[in-house]
């Protein structure tokens, strides 16, 4: 039994032995080929100095844009269907540069009026049958409510049926 344990350690000894006598010969080949490593040459060019004349003009590939200009958004969405200026003319402040096609804000303006119209029947209707108990109190307010909210929608529908695109 001890004969195979120092059988076992010699071996182990050995292969460690070569394992860190490996590294320690690669470590000293490594550092050996490093040593003898310079910096390579440097390359050097050379030309003979010349007076010349400057050129004071200088081509390039480039684009140009106007000083002063304008770019158009609209604060409402919508379809072009007029230009109310020439390309580079003088515009003043508040001349009218486009018109934006307005047939289904139109219809849509319509629309907003015929409800309004029938909130304002559908109160006064209300409040004079809540003078004989027909209807209550809360109908009737609910009914001013909705008038006042489609009256609302038709006012400012209608400021944003008549926005157009104006010089600032």
């Amino acid at each position: 039994m001890r004969k195979r344990m120092i059988i076992m350690l010699v071996l182990t000894g050995s292969v460690l032995a070569a394992v860190f006598g490996f590294e320690a010969f690669k470590g000293a080949m490594i550092h050996k080929f490093l040593a003898t490593l310079s910096n390579p040459p440097q390359t050097v060019s050379t030309l003979i100095a010349a007076s010349m004349e400057w050129s004071s003009q200088i081509e390039s590939v480039g684009s140009v844009r106007a000083v002063n200009g304008a770019n158009l958004s609209g604060q409402v969405a919508g379809t072009v269907s007029a230009i109310k200026f020439e390309s580079g003319a003088d515009v003043q402040k508040g001349d009218l540069l486009l018109e934006l096609e307005s047939a289904d804000d139109v219809a849509h303006l319509a629309a907003l009026t015929a409800t309004a119209t029938l909130a304002q029947i559908t109160y006064d209707r209300d409040r004079n049958l809540v003078k004989t108990n027909a209807v209550s109190q809360q109908t009737v307010d609910t009914d001013q409510g909705n008038m006042e909210n489609a009256r609302a929608l038709v006012a400012r529908y209608g400021l944003k049926l008549s926005a157009a695109v104006q010089a600032r």
